[in-house]
């Protein structure tokens, strides 16, 4: 189980609930008012490496360093992940795909914040509309699209998540939390 990587092996999770932050070290939960400095220092490092990200933040007129730190953590690091966000080698973890209630609307979503498996923004939306079971008719006026590209993202889709069908777009989408 992927919580216990996090209970056993002492590395670090942080997550949000309730828009408060906590941490789990050592079997422990913390509330924490402020990110941890060395955790700080590890997101600053990778957000100077993600372009995109970078630029998000500017267009959302973040300008102090502290702001576009804590946002980029809000939007990459903040869900319950299971897997520790800081490993016992002192190494940040993969970025988690974070609830947000901004999904599909956010200009920035899959330049500020990761999208699982590299899908798309459009190929997320496509997701999405299998998960509410809509028809291809459906999804195609929907997403303003056509039938060939519909099936196209479709297949994309299959190919990044290594299933076919309708069913498991539809599994994955609701496991990795796109829905």
């Amino acid at each position: 189980m992927q919580l216990l990587s996090v209970l056993v092996n002492n590395g670090t999770e942080y997550f949000t609930a309730d828009h408060i932050r906590h941490s789990i070290n050592n079997g422990q939960i913390t509330v924490i008012d402020h990110l941890p400095i060395d955790f700080y220092n590890l997101l600053l490092s990778e957000l100077k490496t993600d372009k995109s990200a970078n630029k998000s933040l500017t267009k959302l007129g973040l300008t102090k360093e502290q702001d576009r730190v804590e946002k980029f953590f809000d939007c990459n690091y903040s869900a319950f992940g299971g897997d520790a966000d800081v490993t016992t080698c002192g190494k940040l973890g993969d970025r988690e795909v974070v609830k947000c209630d901004k999904r599909d609307l956010c200009p920035h979503e899959g330049k500020l914040c990761r999208l699982p498996n590299q899908v798309t923004k459009r190929e997320a939306q496509v997701a999405r509309a299998i998960t509410k079971a809509l028809m291809d008719a459906e999804i195609t006026s929907t997403l303003f699209i056509s039938q060939n590209t519909l099936r196209n993202h479709k297949n994309n889709i299959e190919a990044k998540i290594g299933q076919t069908g309708k069913i498991a777009i539809a599994v994955w989408t609701k496991e990795v939390g796109l829905i």
